[in-house]
């Protein structure tokens, strides 16, 4: 049951971090490029909202949800929290994770 609760955590904490390595990708992002919007804030960690939120399955099969906020933070940055949520019903595994980080948009 460690095993599988530790398993669950690790999962949750890849899909996060991939998350934000994709979002830390567009920091430098032209406006040409169509790719800076996808900073803009918004979203939810709460609630899915279109844009900000996917369902994914992990590299072992089980199924996940990302939500994600980003909001304006102190002058050129983005506050981004992550939310990682598994989406099957183990009572070993933790309902979820939140990741937070500042990223700076040139």
């Amino acid at each position: 049951r460690y095993q599988r609760g530790t398993s669950g955590r690790e999962e949750m904490l890849a899909l996060g971090e991939a998350k934000l390595d994709e979002l830390r990708s567009y920091q430098a992002a032209t406006l040409a490029s169509g790719l800076r919007p996808k900073l803009a804030p918004g979203g939810s960690t709460t609630s899915s909202v279109d844009g900000y939120a996917d369902s994914l399955t992990s590299p072992q099969g089980k199924p996940y949800r990302r939500r994600w906020e980003i909001s304006t933070s102190v002058i050129r940055t983005r506050e981004i929290q992550i939310r990682v949520e598994p989406r099957y019903a183990d009572g070993y595994v933790a309902p979820g994770i939140t990741l937070r980080t500042l990223i700076q948009v040139h």
